[in-house]
């Protein structure tokens, strides 16, 4: 009698997509690819014309390789070479950044050309795998908040400073959290010419019924500089992560100041997109991210319409999936 060996291969599960954007005549105008929730591949990016304005790969969030950018008349206009979303080789006259470990460079308020600040949640999915594994970010957390001086609020906003004996419950016996509110900012920095997207807060968070209860929240930049985890740390600050966006903030008159506002709406200029959808803001920013790009090279000196970042005069409101409660 043989003996019959049969040989198991298990491969991992990926999850491929295209998304599209497209102008009101129904031609693209943003295309790119995404493998388990993160932009994974080509990019490409086009004039109303047809023409092809910048193109580029990703790999798990970040550019590599050789990107190109155009004119509407064909003629290649910048080439940079990128590491990450931080690093790039160029034969222009751009101050390379010297990143150290997982601390973001400083910036001044005059190399900002604009700055948008939202919500967006972080659950337990493909792309967001390593956050919630045995635990791994909420024991990060736990942590820190158990550590001699954590930087600790009762909510999103900082509003109050709190001790862990101001928790109504044990920080010990905090589990099963599957949901974390991150507040995150995005702002376009001219010395560098890169747009950066930074954690500002890391709140847990439960769900139940569509309805999001706030636990408490962190500062992430001090929560950073306490952890020790790589993985973290490298998933934080690289942005290898997927968020589904709940909230944005409304910059009124004076830009240091902001309301929150429905992040979903509708809105006839084609410069906007509806932030509505998986990856509607990814696409927003690289297209705001090449936009920039060229217009630095054409007309340092022209800087950014208000009208480019996310806050909006003209909007309808739609029902929310989610009903955030702010302490």
């Amino acid at each position: 009698m043989k003996n019959v060996i049969y040989i198991i291969l298990f491969f991992p599960i990926l999850l491929f997509s295209q998304i599209n954007k497209t102008y009101p005549n129904g031609k693209i105008k943003i295309s790119f690819d995404t493998i388990n929730q993160m932009i994974d591949g080509d990019f490409k990016y086009y004039y109303p014309n047809g023409n092809l304005k910048a193109k580029g790969k990703f790999y798990k969030n970040q550019k590599i390789g050789v990107w190109k950018f155009y004119t509407s008349e064909k003629k290649l206009l910048l080439k940079r070479t990128y590491l990450n979303n931080f690093i790039f080789k160029t034969k222009e006259d751009i101050p390379k950044l010297e990143l150290n470990g997982y601390n973001y460079w400083h910036i001044n308020s005059y190399d900002i050309l604009y700055q948008d600040i939202f919500l967006t949640l972080l659950s337990k999915n493909t792309a967001n795998k390593d956050f919630f594994e045995n635990d791994l970010f909420l024991k990060e957390i736990k942590k820190y908040v158990l550590s001699e001086n954590p930087e600790m609020y009762n909510d999103i906003e900082f509003t109050k400073r709190l001790k862990v004996e101001d928790l109504s419950f044990s920080i010990d016996s905090l589990k099963n959290i599957n949901h974390f509110v991150l507040k995150e900012t995005v702002f376009y920095d001219i010395e560098h010419q890169i747009m950066n997207r930074r954690i500002l807060a890391i709140m847990p968070a439960k769900i139940k019924n569509n309805k999001i209860t706030p636990l408490f929240s962190i500062y992430e930049p001090d929560f950073r500089r306490f952890i020790k985890n790589d993985t973290i740390l490298d998933k934080m600050f690289n942005n290898k992560y997927f968020g589904e966006v709940i909230k944005i903030y409304d910059k009124d008159t004076d830009s240091s100041k902001f309301k929150k506002m429905n992040p979903d709406f509708t809105n006839n200029n084609i410069n906007w997109f509806d932030i509505k959808k998986s990856f509607d803001l990814e696409a927003f920013y690289l297209e705001k991210e090449v936009n920039n790009n060229l217009r630095m090279k054409i007309e340092p000196e022209l800087y950014i319409n208000s009208n480019d970042s996310l806050n909006i005069t003209k909007k309808e409101r739609f029902q929310l999936k989610y009903k955030f409660e702010n302490k």
